[in-house]
């Protein structure tokens, strides 16, 4: 269960799998909330997230990096500051998502603009990818090199 703002909640999952909705799915969740969950699953898993049909944010949610609107965002570590997997408003279904390791955060929070049915994210402990983590780290390392030129 979730919280309104300033008085947010964070929930600690242990599991294979499990879903993550929206307070009031499939009706419209509240304004004003702010909600955390902390996925952890077995040391040699990493999480595959994936939202289930469409979801219904507020469509002005993902208008900048530092947006305050409606967003349901994907961590990849087990602090809210770690980095930034995917950030999630009003639209089609999005592809699966998954963390390099076994934490990630799901963050949720909505403003006082209205609000939608929210949405239905399914999580899922899978193998992990030692090659797609190379290939990850390699890739970032190339990235940001290139960002600081």
């Amino acid at each position: 269960m979730c919280e309104r703002q300033y008085y947010a909640n964070y929930i600690t999952v242990f599991s294979s799998g499990g879903a993550i909705v929206s307070p009031n799915f499939p009706q419209n969740y509240p304004d004003n909330m702010e909600c955390y969950w902390t996925i952890t699953v077995s040391s040699d898993k990493t999480i595959k997230f994936q939202f289930l049909g469409s979801f219904g944010l507020v469509e002005h949610g993902c208008t900048g990096f530092l947006s305050n609107n409606d967003y349901v965002s994907i961590k990849d570590g087990s602090s809210t500051q770690s980095k930034l997997l995917g950030k999630f408003c009003r639209g089609k279904p999005v592809d699966p998502v998954f963390s390099s390791g076994p934490n990630a955060v799901v963050e949720f929070s909505s403003d006082n603009g209205g609000s939608y049915k929210g949405f239905y994210l399914i999580f899922e402990a899978v193998e992990g990818n030692f090659f797609f983590a190379i290939y990850y780290l390699f890739i970032c390392s190339i990235l940001f090199c290139f960002s600081m030129r």
